[in-house]
């Protein structure tokens, strides 16, 4: 197993964890949570417009959240990593937790 040095690790895992920082990927990732979806379809399911479909999967690949491979019937996408949905499962359940005891968060629209 490779050696990585701590502080790298860090900046790795900050630039990874940005990729949920945005309404938009987690909802593409929520799309695509237990199974293979087509671009089509998940133009369909997200609502987005292809552009920013576009650049928002291309980010997500680049970052290693999800993978895309060319088929018979086009660009499917995928989790690239089982990990990547319990962590993501663990901060819903953190912010779920947040908005509880903080009733002022219940007004955020």
């Amino acid at each position: 197993m490779a050696e990585f040095k701590v502080d790298e690790l860090r900046e790795i895992q900050a630039d990874s964890c940005k990729v949920f920082g945005n309404a938009k990927r987690i909802l593409i990732l929520e799309s695509i949570w237990d199974r293979r979806v087509s671009y089509t379809e998940l133009l369909e399911k997200t609502g987005l417009d292809k552009v920013t479909l576009t650049q928002q999967t291309a980010l997500m690949r680049q970052k290693g959240i999800i993978r895309s491979e060319r088929t018979s019937e086009g660009l499917i996408f995928s989790v690239a990593n089982p990990k990547i949905l319990r962590a993501f499962d663990l901060m819903r359940e953190v912010v779920i937790d947040r908005i509880r005891n903080d009733s002022k968060l219940l007004s955020i629209k």
